[in-house]
């Protein structure tokens, strides 16, 4: 009985199949699991970098007590962040980089002492933000985008060779 069973091509194409697309999963999940490492989380990868130079912004405004507005940009900012990394919309990125406009704007009508210190260290901010931005999309907005969403797919193809293959 087990001999048929070689002998039907259709398993064997079924099984070839099953293979294939398995390593194609793996391959889509390790590159996944990469970017997800990459993008970071607390102190760690492009997150941890970005927090490191938004702490730089902080910093400077810390010594600078007087400018309650350069303050209130830089809290709105981090709020921009925030509601990105919650709702993994794409719209706070649009409304993040506008308001960075409009903090560089307000430091260089201010009369704070560090204005090129603060506009560079801005400036990195915004530049690990939209890292942040982008890793977060490779990895996948939404679960039917980016590497989740063709992880998605890859399972959907392999399940039906996999029962196929059960019912041999």
């Amino acid at each position: 009985e087990s001999s048929e069973l070689f002998q039907n091509t259709s398993w064997i194409d079924s099984l070839q199949i099953v293979k294939e697309y398995y390593n194609s999963y793996a391959a889509t999940f390790k590159s996944m699991t990469h970017s997800v490492a990459v993008r970071g989380f607390k102190d760690h990868g492009v997150i941890g970098k970005m927090r490191e130079t938004i702490h730089g912004v902080e910093e400077i405004l810390k010594r600078y007590k007087k400018f309650p507005l350069l303050q209130a940009d830089m809290l709105m900012l981090r709020r921009r962040e925030k509601d990105f990394i919650i709702r993994k919309d794409k719209v706070y990125q649009t409304k993040f980089n506008n308001d960075v406009d409009v903090f560089k704007q307000h430091i260089k009508n201010s009369r704070i002492p560090e204005k090129s210190a603060l506009i560079d260290a801005l400036k990195n901010y915004k530049n690990e933000f939209n890292r942040v931005v982008d890793h977060s999309e490779q990895v996948g907005l939404k679960e039917h985008l980016g590497l989740l969403g063709q992880l998605k797919r890859e399972i959907s193809k392999v399940e039906p060779r996999a029962q196929k293959l059960v019912s041999y």
